[in-house]
């Protein structure tokens, strides 16, 4: 039996290719090779052989490691472990011989000069004896660490395979085979500092295997595709339409278009950790990735050999680092959150990377994570560099009344609303204030005398834009009011627009989608 190490990997979003490779004794005729190192993961119907011209393959068998061997090679050096130890016990009783012979009380005449040379002679021995016992053990130690790699190997499946050559010689033979417990996930770092109208997008892998063995000192390279899952062209079926009448219920079940206001998901920041003053250290930076040329997918080749353990978090490697423009705003939503956000507004063209978790530093600084999936539909999308805690909000809610209007069988609600944004250091600063308006989709409800001096309005969905300048250790106040009319009887109600509607999260990689898989890595979307 010969073990095929792993020499090359490809690694998909939810799989990866193995390529395996070792060197064989053929001799002219048929031979019998038995190649180990198969994972019980390996798809084996993607197993693929690859011999020197001049040898043809008639027959290929994957069977357990068991069966192609009469007895396990971990039980051999179980033997030898035994034996080893046997030796230790013996060494044990010889020390203990030497040490009761040292007892003179317990037996008979001896005279001085006897015990002195036996007195003499006893350290000496007891450390010979000592010394080899640790050598022993340090070869129990190497031996059990040699028994657990080839118990590894001894869960994996083995291929057996009829050769013909038609002349005796020395061949090189590689097996490359699907794996289905190894993967990899993209994740983002963008740095950027306060004063620059750019950041910087280090984009990174995080590579997991479950295969059972490590991936040892192997070629890596990384492909954003995803094999794994099914590659049928979409078909288009018909598509009919027919009329229905609208009750009730449905009417307000209809959700109204608004404002998302939870587009960032951002972490509070967190301070920079300091090193000790006197000692001079800069950030490690790795080695990035070559892009390759593919057609379909996007692959990276990692530099040097990597080794990839399996059944740990994963192996991080950084693939490139992109710097793209963007214009720094502060981000203020009083109605949903008191804190002011400072957000990087990018071009969404600009934007070259797939939808990812992102950690963000501002300044050196963690700020903390945030999932980036711009809309492709947007001209410009925010990313969130964290809370600025150089803007203090409030809201406060100066009316909030119900009154009849006589003669018309209504009801008016009247809202009025005094937002203060205070500026907590000296310079002045650009600050973007939303809130907004509601939205009727029903003729019968009114929203009227809507009062938000120096605000833009956006009419389809009530969101509300100021652009100001806060002057420092200043406040700004901005007041919004509006009336809601409806008929008298009725029950006003508000809903909510959902975004990402009908779309659900995966939860290995954050993905948004629809279906039952997530496209992005293969996961089942609950």
């Amino acid at each position: 039996m010969i073990f095929a190490p792993v020499k090359e990997v490809k690694v998909y979003r939810n799989s990866a290719v193995v390529r395996r490779r070792a060197e064989v004794t053929l001799q002219a005729g048929t031979n019998e090779v038995i190649l180990s190192g198969l994972s019980s993961s390996a798809d084996p119907d993607s197993l693929r052989l690859f011999f020197p011209a001049g040898i043809v393959g008639k027959d290929v068998q994957i069977i357990p490691f068991n069966e192609a061997v009469k007895r396990l090679p971990s039980q051999d050096i179980t033997d030898e472990i035994a034996e080893l130890e046997n030796k230790i016990n013996t060494l044990n009783t010889i020390e203990g011989i030497w040490i009761s012979n040292g007892n003179f009380e317990t037996r008979g005449e001896c005279s001085n000069d006897t015990i002195e040379s036996y007195i003499k002679a006893l350290p000496s021995h007891l450390e010979e004896l000592r010394n080899e016992q640790r050598e022993l053990l340090k070869q129990i130690e190497d031996l059990n660490e040699k028994k657990e790699k080839i118990e590894k190997r001894e869960i994996f499946q083995v291929i057996r395979i009829v050769l013909e050559a038609t002349e005796a010689c020395e061949a090189a033979c590689e097996v490359e085979y699907s794996e289905r417990s190894a993967k990899w996930h993209s994740t983002y770092e963008i740095h950027t500092t306060s004063d620059s109208d750019e950041i910087s997008v280090v984009s990174r892998a995080r590579i997991i295997q479950n295969t059972g063995e490590d991936w040892e000192n192997v070629s890596i390279s990384l492909y954003t595709g995803n094999p794994t899952v099914r590659q049928d062209i979409p078909s288009l079926q018909k598509l009919s339409l027919q009329l229905k009448s609208e009750d009730n219920d449905s009417a307000l079940r209809r959700e109204n278009r608004t404002l998302n206001l939870d587009a960032t998901g951002a972490l509070p920041m967190m301070p920079g950790l300091g090193m000790a003053p006197g000692i001079q250290i800069e950030k490690m930076i790795m080695d990035e990735a070559d892009e390759l040329d593919t057609d379909t997918m996007t692959g990276y080749a990692l530099p040097g050999k990597r080794t990839v353990t399996s059944g740990t978090v994963g192996t991080m490697a950084d693939l490139k680092t992109d710097t793209i423009q963007a214009e720094k705003r502060i981000i203020c939503v009083p109605k949903l959150d008191e804190n002011a956000y400072l957000a990087a507004m990018i071009k969404t063209v600009d934007w070259p990377l797939k939808p990812s978790s992102a950690k963000i530093y501002l300044n050196d600084n963690y700020c903390g994570e945030v999932r980036v999936e711009p809309d492709m539909t947007e001209e410009v999308f925010m990313l969130s560099l964290g809370k600025d805690e150089r803007i203090g909000l409030s809201r406060e809610v100066i009316c909030s009344k119900t009154e009849d209007v006589m003669l018309r069988g209504q009801k008016r609600k009247i809202y009025e609303y005094a937002i203060r944004i205070s500026n907590n250091k000296d310079k002045p600063l650009n600050v973007m204030v939303w809130d907004q308006i509601p939205v009727s989709t029903d003729k019968q409800i009114v929203v009227d005398h809507v009062v938000a001096e120096g605000a833009s309005i956006d009419e389809e969905t009530g969101k509300l834009n100021w652009n100001l300048t806060v002057n420092g250790k200043t406040t700004e106040e901005k007041r919004l009011s509006y009336n809601v009319s409806y008929p008298k009887g009725k029950i006003l109600q508000e809903t909510k627009s959902n975004a990402k509607s009908g779309l659900k999260k995966c939860p290995s990689c954050g993905a948004f989608a629809q279906g039952l898989f997530c496209p992005e890595c293969g996961t089942p979307l609950k």
